[in-house]
């Protein structure tokens, strides 16, 4: 048993690839090791590591991208393909799509499960919204109201509860998703704030 930091209690074990309190997933002390991060563009020779990240990441079936969509979205040049790398390869990745009149489209966010909750997944996303800070006025994402920590995050970062898309992964759970949106000039001006 480990001591989570925040609850200064012993936890019960996590599963081995997920590290951390199993009330809250907060890093345990002896686990939360700093790794090298890399983000960058995703390429070609990515893509083994990509198919397997997804197969990991997603649960069921139909939400996992298949080889031919990352295929695709790494060749597209609308598309913003990033990955974190921790120096053996890609241990995360983001896709963003630029839509008409500004809307930066986070079309999908995914993590190895042995790589959760070390920074990966705020790391893209804040270089997305970074690499689109000129060019996008807003960034929308869909996401399963159960997902409380992707909720956490996305809601760290300015992004606010805008609607509900009925029956979104209708291919898996039928469970409707969360659309937020980012309005990138409130994500430019919590950016100072927390830099001061």
């Amino acid at each position: 048993m480990a001591a989570c930091s925040l609850h200064m209690a012993d936890c019960s074990p996590r599963p081995s690839w997920r590290a951390g309190c199993s009330r809250c997933f907060r890093p345990i002390a002896a686990a939360a090791v700093a790794s090298p991060r890399v983000v960058r563009r995703a390429r070609a020779e990515d893509l083994a590591q990509l198919c397997e990240l997804e197969e990991l990441s997603w649960p069921s079936k139909g939400a996992k991208w298949s080889r031919r969509a990352i295929e695709g979205e790494l060749a597209k040049e609308s598309s913003t393909a990033l990955v974190a790398d921790e120096g053996g390869g890609a241990v995360a990745w983001a896709v963003g799509w630029m839509r008409p009149r500004g809307r930066l489209h986070i079309a999908n966010l995914a993590t190895h499960p042995r790589h959760c909750r070390r920074g990966h997944a705020r790391a893209l996303l804040s270089a997305l919204l970074e690499q689109h800070r000129a060019s996008a006025k807003e960034a929308v994402l869909q996401v399963r109201p159960s997902n409380w920590a992707a909720l956490q995050l996305y809601s760290s970062l300015g992004f606010r509860p805008a609607g509900v898309s009925h029956r979104y992964y209708w291919r898996t759970t039928g469970e409707d998703a969360l659309v937020m949106k980012l309005q990138m000039a409130e994500q430019q001006v919590q950016q100072m704030l927390q830099q001061e």
